[in-house]
């Protein structure tokens, strides 16, 4: 009779650890699922936000492309002669290739 009943007592110790493990694996998951949760829905209000931003400066460079076509028609030579700018005395031309540490000068 007492072999049976210190048995039992391991068994419910046994299950009892089941038990916990089962329950904070539970308890686990349903943490990680409301953070990704939450995490997903904070990402798509700030791409929304993003969204409006990236439209609002659309607008802002096609008007800062606007202006500069408007001011590069108006722009002659004697318009840049007033501003100051003089003819190039000598041209330096600017070769394309890859950059090494072979061609570096």
């Amino acid at each position: 009779m007492n072999r049976t009943h210190t048995t039992r007592e391991v068994s419910f110790a046994y299950e009892k650890r089941i038990l916990f493990g089962v329950g904070v694996v539970i308890l686990s998951l349903m943490v990680m699922y409301t953070y990704f949760v939450s995490l997903s829905i904070a990402h798509a209000v700030s791409r929304e936000s993003y969204v409006r931003e990236s439209e609002g400066l659309v607008d802002t460079v096609a008007a800062l492309e606007r202006e500069y076509l408007t001011r590069s028609n108006s722009m002659t030579e004697r318009v840049a002669y007033g501003l100051g700018y003089v003819p190039i005395s000598t041209r330096v031309y600017v070769e394309r290739g890859v950059l090494s540490l072979g061609n570096a000068r």
